[in-house]
């Protein structure tokens, strides 16, 4: 019997046990969508918080920071313009820059970010405005932990966060990231695998091949 593989989300995802660590409560925010030019969309929850409030943003070209987020904004009926290379840091600001000049950015986010993102692309001169559409909260309600020698994929920061606080950490666990920014906040796992690509389905595949 091979190794079961959990992934930190609420997403159902073919082969793998989903264990819900998180939960997203959305916030309302007044948003004037003809001020800006640009979209910027990190998260699938980023497109979602925006788009409960009402506002025309689909007109708008959007960045979207991976497969996930580009695919949510698709299914809504937006318009992805771009999808970097590169999702991280200074190179990502230096994709958006080179590509997106003089104009005005929207970056609808979390309650709580790791990225610095919206400082590096200040720093390259960019204007961009911040609007806080959701919040991320710890699930009180009551889980089963993995079964030991399982493999966990994070799917963000706060699925770490919320994961130790709930179970703390036993050894023998395997953990894959679903990218960089995630990997950094799981220092509690000794070995922690980034997934190739930053899908859910893709993050359980490669977990898969690991067990």
């Amino acid at each position: 019997m091979e190794p079961l593989v959990y992934v930190l989300s609420s997403v159902k995802v073919e082969g793998a046990i989903n264990l819900p660590v998180i939960k997203t409560e959305f916030i309302d925010a007044d948003v004037d969508i003809d001020e800006f030019d640009v979209l910027i969309f990190t998260s699938k929850n980023g497109v979602f918080g925006l788009d409960r409030l009402g506002v025309d943003w689909r007109r708008k070209p959007s960045i979207a920071i991976g497969e996930a987020t580009a695919s949510a904004i698709e299914k809504l009926k937006g318009r992805v313009s771009f999808v970097p290379d590169e999702a991280y840091g200074d190179d990502l600001a230096i994709e958006i820059t080179k590509r997106y000049r003089f104009l005005k950015f929207l970056y609808p986010r979390a309650e709580t970010i790791v990225s610095n993102l919206p400082e590096i692309l200040r720093a390259r001169g960019a204007d961009i405005a911040e609007k806080i559409v959701y919040k991320t909260v710890c699930n009180r309600d009551e889980l089963t932990p993995p079964k030991a020698g399982s493999t966990i994929v994070f799917s963000s920061p706060s699925t770490a966060k919320c994961f130790f606080e709930k179970f703390g950490w036993r050894e023998g666990y395997k953990c894959v990231a679903i990218g960089k920014t995630t990997a950094a906040a799981i220092d509690f796992c000794k070995d922690v695998y980034i997934s190739p690509k930053q899908t859910l389905e893709a993050a359980v595949d490669f977990a898969k091949k690991l067990s």
